[in-house]
């Protein structure tokens, strides 16, 4: 045999092992362990796997099926992250976990059950317009909030409540807290417009801790002054 052909068939031998490499790797497709094992056998210094390949195998396979996760809306965060502060429910357990809650004209898509609509070009309504004055558009479908109503009723209205300012405390669409008010918890909300210092100063007040403002006070109104509930 000539040195001539000697080379040849070495030639010919590493082609034919390098095609049987890349036919068996084609045929382990992505199993990492088989892979690692395929490679150490024709390769020198092939890094090892982090961990145990078996181990790595099934973890990346539950991750990839899924296993553990909850694919149900909302099953990561029962109550959406809003920007409004005391919303610490998510940090603070003692705190209840509400999940968001919409106004059914907003659910329902109902825009021009409150605001003057026009079609667009897709076809769905678009305008910002309200149809009445805040105050009497409330009461079109909360009557017992009308401004007549109220009179009958309390001796005393809080402000907002006279000026029909409810998207003061209540958000008009959707909110993650209780009642569809836009701050939570409700000191914190009364807090915006009354001055927790001054008020915490009052005999009345100097214990009350984190208690409700409405555990004592109405917050639409009362027969009697500052707006105290009957009991």
């Amino acid at each position: 045999m000539t040195a001539s052909d000697s080379m040849h068939k070495s030639r010919l031998r590493r082609v034919i092992l390098c095609l049987l490499f890349f036919l068996s790797l084609a045929g382990l497709g992505c199993d990492p362990v088989s892979r690692h094992h395929l490679l150490t056998v024709f390769f020198d210094g092939v890094p090892p796997l982090d961990g145990t390949g078996a181990a790595n195998t099934e973890e990346t396979e539950t991750k990839e099926a899924g296993i553990g996760e909850s694919s149900e809306p909302g099953a990561k965060q029962q109550r959406p992250a809003a920007a409004e502060k005391g919303t610490e429910a998510a940090e603070n357990p003692s705190v209840p976990v509400v999940t968001q809650v919409q106004h059914p004209p907003y659910a329902m898509k109902m825009c021009d059950g409150c605001h003057q609509t026009t079609k667009s070009a897709t076809g769905a309504p678009i305008g910002f317009s309200l149809l009445e004055e805040k105050h009497r558009l409330c009461a079109m479908c909360h009557d017992q909030m009308s401004q007549e109503e109220l009179g009958k009723k309390y001796a005393w209205v809080h402000g907002p409540v006279q000026y029909g300012a409810c998207t003061e405390c209540h958000h008009p669409h959707e909110s993650a807290n209780p009642y569809m008010l836009k701050v939570w918890p409700v000191q914190d909300l009364c807090f915006q417009c009354h001055d927790k210092e001054r008020i915490f100063k009052t005999d009345q007040h100097a214990d009350i801790g984190d208690t409700d403002c409405t555990e004592c006070h109405s917050p639409h109104g009362s027969q009697a002054r500052y707006f105290l509930r009957d009991s």
